[in-house]
């Protein structure tokens, strides 16, 4: 599983990390309004509230197609600051996407291409391209991603001299962790489309603060198939395919022996018991991945892996959780949780039938062994 197993959706690609965070939430305080906004007491003559809410969550669901330049700012504890800017062309209908990392303060920029072949992202600089397999269904993720957290109509104001609704996001779901985290939406009053989307989380050892922009935005425009296509230079080059060997254990004595590396000892949920490990090492990559499994239907796995230089925070599908001292890297999907987080050259991996704040807890005592 990388970060390019994950297919675009409606929600996923408007609001990028907005619905994620709702599983997070555990008590609300005012937002930051973006710069430029003035609040207006009244609220609109001709429409209620909840006809506000009604017809933007009916807009995000009638996008069959969308183009937008969408700049996100993560800043944490107030003063680490990163921005990407992304442009963005999605077909919802065929399932394809193409995604151009413009700017990135924390990485290079990228294009990256997906349709009914598969997935390739290129990276200009480097002259470098990778390709994926692409098989999941967008369908059950919109699904997930609607019914993950509601709106409320709180106030019309005027952002950078445009009118918009600015609505708070209610998750239905909480999560036990000790965190306050705030999302909030502002809809343009005649497109029902988001301009700007803020999320806050306040923990005991972290502030995490994100604001994505969406501008020059199309709705439902004929997008030419070229759109989904990239042109790689013949003289790019393309990683050889890793040939390692590659073995099965029954018992975690016998992965600890063989492999070169240090196996992680995650403390699963009681009612969860080591089924088998995985271990493939070479000379320039190793990794290893054990599996847990309830009896029933609930499995989870941790890998740890050499560090493959994948740069999370410019994939807005995934939010930033606080791991101890480490920044993690969150998403739900098809009822499964997954947590990256890198230390030490290495790059974690929690990934299974649990919940957000279960998770977190077996990476924690981890965090980098």
């Amino acid at each position: 599983m990388s970060a390019d197993d994950f297919r675009p959706s409606r929600l996923v690609a408007t609001f990028g990390a907005l619905l994620l965070v709702s599983s997070a939430v555990t008590g609300a305080a005012a937002v930051a309004a973006p710069i430029g906004s003035t609040p207006t007491d009244d609220g609109p003559s001709d429409v209620s509230g909840e006809e506000i809410v009604d017809t933007f969550e009916q807009r995000v669901e009638s996008i069959d197609t969308l183009v937008a330049t969408q700049t996100t700012k993560i800043t944490m504890d107030g003063n680490d600051t990163s921005t990407t800017k992304t442009k963005l062309w999605a077909d919802f209908e065929t399932d394809r996407l193409r995604r151009e990392v413009v700017e990135s303060s924390a990485g290079s920029e990228t294009i990256t291409v997906r349709n009914e072949t598969g997935t390739i992202t290129y990276t200009p600089d480097e002259n470098r391209y990778n390709t994926y397999d692409m098989t999941s269904n967008v369908s059950t993720m919109v699904t997930r991603m609607v019914g993950s957290a509601e709106f409320e109509y709180e106030a019309t104001a005027t952002v950078d001299g445009d009118e918009v609704y600015r609505l708070r996001v209610i998750p239905n779901t909480t999560t036990e962790r000790n965190a306050d985290v705030t999302a909030t939406v502002w809809v343009d009053t005649e497109t029902y489309f988001p301009t700007t989307v803020t999320v806050d989380t306040d923990t005991e050892r972290v502030n995490y603060t994100m604001t994505m922009q969406f501008s020059n935005v199309s709705l439902n425009e004929d997008l030419s198939d070229s759109r989904f296509t990239i042109d790689i230079p013949a003289n790019a080059s393309e990683p050889e395919p890793r040939h390692h060997e590659r073995h099965t254990f029954d018992s975690l004595s016998d992965v600890r022996s063989e492999a070169e590396m240090s196996v992680p000892s995650p403390e699963v949920p009681d009612e969860y018991e080591f089924e088998s490990a995985y271990l493939s090492e070479g000379d320039d990559y190793s990794v290893v991945r054990l599996r847990y499994t309830n009896g029933s239907d609930g499995d989870v796995s941790l890998s740890k892996r050499d560090e493959t230089g994948y740069n999370y925070s410019d994939n807005d599908v995934f939010e930033a959780v606080d791991i101890g001292t480490q920044t993690g890297w969150y998403n739900e999907f098809d009822g499964s949780s997954i947590l990256v987080w890198k230390s030490s050259n290495h790059t974690y991996t929690v990934y299974g039938d649990l919940s957000k704040s279960e998770t977190i807890e077996i990476a924690e005592p981890i965090e980098g062994e």
